[in-house]
């Protein structure tokens, strides 16, 4: 079995970047993963932000020491034989192009992104194995999180969908998976930060040591990219067969919320399978 935790991490500000970020290995390389990783945390619930920032659990540690630990434990993520990928986006040249886009939003492209990546990878792993993934708890987004994750997987044709399964769930962070996802959403967004603001002469060392290893890699959604999707926004809609007017058709006495965007474009992507099908049913008579 394969296993992917993940986590979101955002800037102190809540304005400029925004990461999902999962980690993905096998069940001998996550225990052995759990067993260094407890050890050097002496069983501390580890959280990135709070460890750096010498809040929540570590506030009452010198700052020096809590610096150290999150050192060590960027070493022992190096170390192990676990692939990381995550997604950041840079919020401010987001709302730039699209303002009114929904708050749960961002964190859903950057974990469809991460699921859909990760789920590739797994699909080559030798031997083949099931994937199963697990992030972080969060009241605001596991719903909406949850049905992303169905549309993905409402795709048949898509080649790893034997291997996904069926469901994503959530944990809280006593979980090491989550903790150490944590860590690595923290670092990708830090580097999507430092590339837009370069607070820094250099990117921070705990990036540079995970992504120095190949394993670690993420893609970066920045301002061009939103840029150019607002320009093709009308030909993409005519592509899909969805536009504003057949949603609010749809949507009916319906709030437009996240959810409901997200059931609207699985209806679609339904619709046009059905179609896809008949046609081929329609071809192979003739």
């Amino acid at each position: 079995m394969l296993s992917v935790f993940g986590d979101e991490s955002i800037d102190a500000t809540q304005q400029k970047v925004f990461a999902v970020a999962g980690l993905l290995g096998d069940e001998r390389q996550w225990s052995d993963f759990r067993t260094a990783w407890t050890e050097r945390t002496g069983g501390k619930i580890f959280h990135a932000s709070d460890c750096e920032s010498d809040q929540g659990e570590f506030k009452n540690t010198p700052h020096e020491e809590n610096l150290k630990l999150y050192k060590d434990l960027s070493k022992i993520l190096a170390n192990s034989k676990i692939i990381g990928f995550g997604v950041a986006i840079d919020l401010a040249g987001c709302y730039r192009y699209f303002p009114d886009m929904l708050e749960e939003q961002p964190y859903l492209t950057c974990f469809l992104r991460t699921v859909k990546y990760l789920s590739e990878k797994a699909a080559l792993c030798i031997p083949a194995s099931k994937v199963e993934f697990t992030f972080d708890s969060h009241r605001d987004y596991e719903h909406t999180a949850g049905l992303i994750y169905q549309y993905l997987r409402i795709h048949r044709d898509w080649a790893p969908y034997d291997s996904v399964a069926d469901k994503v769930s959530f944990a809280s962070r006593d979980n090491v998976g989550v903790q150490a996802a944590d860590l690595w959403a923290r670092e990708v967004m830090k580097y999507l930060e430092w590339e837009l603001y370069r607070y820094a002469q250099y990117p921070r060392r705990s990036w540079t040591a995970l992504y120095e290893t190949h394993r670690f890699g993420a893609d970066f959604i920045m301002e061009g990219f939103y840029k150019a999707l607002r320009e093709k926004m009308p030909a993409l809609e005519r592509q899909a067969g969805v536009n504003q007017d057949s949603y609010r058709k749809w949507l009916g006495k319906r709030q437009d919320n996240q959810s409901n965007r997200i059931e609207y474009l699985m209806y679609t992507e339904e619709l046009d399978q059905k179609l896809k099908t008949s046609n081929q049913l329609r071809s192979s008579e003739l």
